[in-house]
């Protein structure tokens, strides 16, 4: 137990450092709902719009309809998360290399509150803005600059259709791996927040702002 126990404080310490060891910690105590301290970023899609496209073999298609379930879960099957947030009015841009789907990432259009699935917090979408959440590679296939034609395609999609001039998404300050490809993409951290639920009462508060 003891052994299992540190073993999960290194791998924590390695993959998000000390305070991602002082969240685990913290967490163990079992007096929270939940707690959870992420990033929030914002990027105009004017900063990714006319980039090269993928090569011939790589392309990225827009589901946002029941009838395109079936190719989503091709990637992971969630079929009834998927199906609600299609019904909700969400829609998935799905990245296919070689005509096989192999990824995705979901959007939320504002305005609009968006309650996050694992914790239950709300993040405000604004009118100019549409949400990214929920990005997913398939494992065999990370590594191959995929995150950025998937991103380019969710924002074309977001500005061509909806006319939404900025993307905005939350990555957890323990998921450095994700805060790292966010930042690549382009991404600008504007602030830390922390959200938590503690007997019955919930609430967000700002830590530290960026921008």
């Amino acid at each position: 137990m003891l052994g299992q126990l540190v073993n999960k404080i290194s791998n924590r310490y390695k993959e998000s450092g000390l305070f991602g060891v002082i969240f685990l910690t913290i967490k163990r105590l079992g007096i929270f709902d939940y707690l959870c301290a992420f990033y929030f970023y914002k990027m105009s899609s004017d900063l990714i719009i006319g980039n090269p496209g993928p090569p011939s073999n790589i392309h990225v298609k827009i589901v946002s309809s029941l009838e395109g379930l079936d190719e989503i879960i091709k990637v992971l099957d969630k079929r009834n998360t998927f199906r609600e947030r299609l019904n909700k009015g969400f829609f998935s841009a799905v990245i296919y290399v070689d005509n096989v789907p192999v990824g995705y990432v979901w959007g939320h259009v504002g305005p609009g509150q968006h309650r996050e699935e694992r914790y239950g917090f709300v993040i405000e979408v604004e009118t100019d803005e549409v949400y990214d959440f929920d990005s997913y590679i398939d494992p065999e296939c990370r590594g191959l600059g995929l995150m950025k034609y998937l991103t380019q395609g969710f924002i074309e999609h977001a500005k061509k259709e909806y006319s939404k001039s900025c993307v905005t998404a939350i990555v957890e300050k323990t998921n450095l791996r994700s805060a790292r490809i966010h930042e690549r993409l382009g991404f600008k951290r504007m602030n830390l927040q922390i959200a938590l639920k503690i007997f019955s009462r919930s609430g967000k508060f700002l830590i530290r702002s960026y921008s």
